[in-house]
């Protein structure tokens, strides 16, 4: 065994995991600082939603949401809308949001392909009203 100080230990590898925790001292089977704590839990936690179940979570597994992507891929011939990407990381997106507009869900003309990088600059509060004015204004009629 190596005798190593606890200010170095993230700089020393050692021959195995095992040795890593007998030289520094941690113990296998000690519970978290947090377990049990009454303030961290249901109703009492900060950011407790009231115990509702994500709906939009449940239907985009739904094979009716893949029959949507999957569509609106194809018409666009999986190549973002908006900076030509042609690839695996692509999002279908909705025109007219998911959770505003539950009728369009599945309306594939509702629907265009981004890239994640231009997808994830379209919820972008500040590009919000950008998007929606020009972006957006070109695709609708598809």
């Amino acid at each position: 065994m190596f005798n190593v100080k606890k200010s170095y230990a993230k700089r020393i590898n050692y021959c195995s995991n095992l040795c890593r925790i007998q030289e520094l001292g941690f113990k296998t089977g000690v519970s978290p600082w947090n377990k049990g704590k009454i303030g961290l839990r249901g109703k009492k936690h900060w950011n407790w939603k009231g115990g509702v179940d994500k709906e939009h979570t449940r239907i985009k597994q739904t094979v009716q949401y893949n029959e949507w992507r999957k569509s609106v891929y194809k018409k666009f011939s999986w190549t973002c809308k908006n900076c030509l990407y042609r690839g695996k990381n692509i999002v279908a997106h909705h025109i007219k949001s998911f959770a505003e507009y539950p009728k369009l869900r599945f309306v594939v003309s509702n629907g265009i392909v981004l890239c994640r990088k231009c997808h994830q600059e379209t919820h972008k509060p500040r590009r919000k009203n950008y998007y929606q004015k020009r972006v957006l204004k070109n695709y609708v009629n598809h």
